[in-house]
Formats: structure tokens, C-alpha cells, sequence
């Protein structure tokens, strides 16, 4: 969308000047035709391959990633959202440089978040660094409810901050603001009882709130969260019972379960999944995030979305932690215990499937030369 140049204010202030391409929108406008003109063929060409809804949600975010003016704002309310929490950066705007088509924030230095030897030039554990940025997102979607939508390597870097104590300790630096997606609440609270709700196998619960979320096909739902951890994935049998009762045998339908989907959600996932792959790269085994992810969502059930008196519904909120009294207090303390508990038997799980593994392959190489000293 846009070229980035570094450059220097007349005051001597090194700063970040986004210049959006020139005829950008009449290009885009162009492409989005020819994907409505493809998503039109595919319909007929393949039965039951629907993706006209999506060329609406490709619009309303385009139109959002080609204001620069939104795109400031939504980086001051993700610094305003995590002004108290250590670990995140967002380069300040400088409004004065700023219009809908050039975007003017302060120059940041940082490593790219995958570069695992600048990682550790710094003295830091790219596990460290990984675990920090999946608490950022899962702080955005169970506690904010305002997601950066577009988090791949090249919109994250790493870089160092010391303390009052003279200690250094890592900072992500968010690049790109430019699309954001909003979890109003019930639809924030919906989501993190589903995750409390998936790690607790709490399955009338679950039932209920997977549907609320997605109708029938909000069985789907546990599958897609809990993949790739041992402890709660479903096996290959459930797997394929959950396809039969879903009926779902090709890739039309999947589309057509995802085209059921809240939008919020659907962005908040593919979000999700970005994070996921940076992680993993990173070193992280997937029941670290899933850990992280649980307490956050079990946290996040004790705050609430608050707008301004007099604001409209679609405003901009904020969402605070209400105060729960000594008997709501108590409870909270409860669940994250036994979310904390179950946790702690799926890294169990984690340890004794890789003890296996490891197990499996000493043997193999322990008694590979005996089998062919045998042989001879």
C-alpha cells in the first residue's frame, strides 16, 4: 500500500514518513472487481463454493488500511491500551506530518522478531521474546477487545528497554496499524468463557457458548482452538465424526461454516494463527501459548466494555476490570486455580509424548548396529 522512508524533522526528530502509493484506490477498486468476478466463477464452477461474502469484508477493510489518519488513531489506542503494561512499544504519532495518504511516527530500532542471532546479539531467548508477544495478543483479544490484524514478522521487531534497577529486558515494537478489529463485549466475554470453558472440558458449557457463537456448526469451534495440543485435540476418530455430523467433505463447506462466523472473529482468528507461526518459529511449544491464551481469557471475564455517556455504539470503547466484591473475587481466584491445574496436566502430556518420542528414537539408534551385526 505504502513506501516507508526514513527521514529527519527540521527540529533534528528522526522519524518514520509512510508515502501512500499515488492511483492507489483505482488499482484496488480494479482488483477487488476481478476477485468479485472470480468469487462469481468459482460459484459456478465449483457446487457449493461461495466466497461472494467476503468481497464486502475486503472493501471495508481496504477503505480502512488506505486512511493513515485511522490508522494514527489506532495506534495511540493500542499505546493507551497497554500504557501500564510492559513489554509493547507503538511509536508515537507525529500529527502535525500527518494526512490520510502519509503517515508520520517516530523512527524505532529493533530486530526483526524472527531474527533468532539479533534475538540473542541482545542477550535475550528467542523463546523469551516469543512468549512476551503471545501475551500482547492474547492481552488485545481477551482483555481489550481491539486485535492488530496484520501481526507477521515484518510488522513486529525486538528491542531492548532497561529498567530503573539497571536490568534490560525485551520490548515488541507494533508496526502497521492500519487494520484493527473491535471484540465488543457479549462477543469478547463469549470468547474467553470458550477458551476457560475448552481447557476445563467443562462440555455443557462449551455446547452452549460454541453455539451461541456459531450457530450448529459451533461444534467446529473447540477443534480449531485446541489443534496441536496433545492434551485437548481431538484424535482421528473424533475428528471424523465431527466431518460426518458436520457434514463437511470439502473445502466448499469449511467456507461456508467460516462464511457463519462472526466477522470480528474471523479476523480475531486469522490473527491468532499469524501469531501461532512466529511463535512456533521461535522455539515455543504450542502449550505455552495455549497456557497463555487460557489464563488470559479466564482474566479477561472480569472486565467489562465501557463507552463514554453519550457516545454512539460503534464509538471507540475501553474496557476496564470491574470490581468483583469478596465473593466474586474469591471465584475468580477459584477458576484461574483449576484453569491453572488443568494446564498443568496438558504440559504433563506435552512432556511425556516428547519422553516417548525420544524413547522411541534411542532404541532405534541404540539397537540399529546389533540388528546389523545380527545380519552379518
Amino acid at each position: 500500500l505504502a513506501q516507508v522512508h526514513r527521514a529527519r524533522t527540521h527540529d533534528g526528530q528522526d522519524v518514520a514518513v509512510k508515502v501512500q502509493h499515488a492511483g492507489l484506490l483505482k488499482e484496488a477498486q480494479a482488483d477487488i472487481a476481478t476477485f468479485r468476478w472470480l468469487a462469481k466463477a468459482a460459484k459456478v464452477l465449483f457446487e457449493g463454493f461461495e466466497l461472494e461474502w467476503m468481497v464486502p469484508e475486503l472493501e471495508r477493510n481496504l477503505e480502512k488500511e488506505l486512511d493513515f489518519v485511522r490508522e494514527g488513531k489506532n495506534a495511540e489506542r493500542t499505546a493507551k491500551n497497554f500504557a501500564h503494561r510492559p513489554g509493547l512499544v507503538v511509536p508515537a504519532i507525529v500529527w502535525q506530518l500527518t494526512t490520510k495518504q502519509v503517515l508520520t511516527m517516530e523512527w524505532t530500532d529493533g530486530s526483526k522478531i524472527t531474527d533468532v542471532d539479533g534475538i540473542e546479539k541482545m542477550g535475550f531467548k528467542p523463546a523469551l521474546v516469543a512468549e512476551k508477544m503471545a501475551q500482547v495478543f492474547a492481552d488485545m483479544i481477551f482483555l481489550d477487545g481491539f486485535v492488530h490484524c496484520d501481526p507477521h514478522p515484518g510488522n513486529l521487531l525486538v528491542r531492548s528497554r532497561k529498567d530503573t534497577r539497571g536490568n534490560v529486558h525485551p520490548e515488541i515494537v507494533l508496526l502497521d496499524h492500519g487494520l484493527y478489529v473491535e471484540l465488543k463485549d457479549p462477543l469478547r466475554r463469549d470468547w474467553c468463557l470458550l477458551w476457560k470453558s475448552l481447557v476445563l472440558q467443562d462440555r455443557k458449557e462449551l455446547t452452549e457458548v460454541s453455539r451461541k457463537l456459531l450457530g450448529p456448526f459451533g461444534e467446529i469451534l473447540p477443534a480449531i482452538l485446541s489443534y496441536g495440543s496433545s492434551r485437548l485435540e481431538l484424535n482421528r476418530e473424533q475428528r471424523h465424526e465431527l466431518r460426518s455430523k458436520l457434514k463437511m467433505s470439502t473445502v466448499g463447506d469449511f467456507v461456508r461454516i467460516l462464511e457463519d462466523l462472526p466477522r470480528p472473529l474471523l479476523l480475531a482468528l486469522r490473527s491468532n494463527g499469524l501469531v501461532r507461526n512466529v511463535v512456533q518459529e521461535l522455539g515455543v511449544k504450542e502449550n505455552k501459548r495455549l497456557r497463555i491464551q487460557a489464563m488470559t481469557a479466564t482474566r479477561g471475564l472480569t472486565y467489562r466494555a465501557h463507552h463514554d455517556q453519550g457516545t454512539e455504539a460503534d464509538a471507540p470503547f475501553r474496557t476496564f476490570r470491574e470490581p468483583l466484591g469478596i465473593w466474586g473475587g474469591t471465584m475468580h481466584l477459584v477458576d484461574l486455580a483449576r484453569v491453572r491445574t488443568r494446564l498443568d496436566l496438558v504440559d504433563f502430556a506435552f512432556f511425556l509424548r516428547e519422553a516417548t518420542q525420544w524413547l522411541v528414537h534411542f532404541c532405534a539408534g541404540f539397537c540399529a548396529p546389533a540388528v546389523r551385526l545380527l545380519q552379518a
